[in-house]
């Protein structure tokens, strides 16, 4: 396993850090918010995780997942460094049928089994 390919050009949308993953009201969010709150990420400050995701995630192996109607799903699990924490994060990522950029889909923490 590589990184993915074109990892320079990742688009990582607003709409995902600030709008999904860092606020707490939105219907989805699962508790993804308040984990994300916890390291040091904020929907002020979304840049940040934007900057830490682009730097920290998209160098580490990527691992082929899914397919789906719009093209195909990546994840990367690694260690994500937080202004106020530390965790295991995976991150998805898809490129698009008929494109060569990888998108964020999503991210949150890697729960440990037991």
């Amino acid at each position: 396993m590589a990184p993915l390919d074109n990892k320079n050009q990742a688009l990582i949308p607003v709409e995902k850090l600030r709008d999904y993953l860092l606020e707490a009201s939105h219907p989805q969010n699962g508790g993804k918010a308040a984990f994300f709150n916890l390291m040091g990420y904020f929907k002020e400050s979304w840049e940040l995780m934007a900057d830490d995701l682009r730097t920290q995630h998209l160098p580490q192996e990527a691992r082929p997942g899914r397919m789906n109607p719009k093209g195909l799903t990546y994840r990367i699990e690694a260690e994500l460094r937080g202004p106020l924490g530390t965790a295991n994060i995976r991150s998805i990522w898809q490129i698009d049928f008929g494109t060569t950029v990888p998108k964020l889909v999503t991210a949150y923490p890697i729960r440990s089994r037991r």
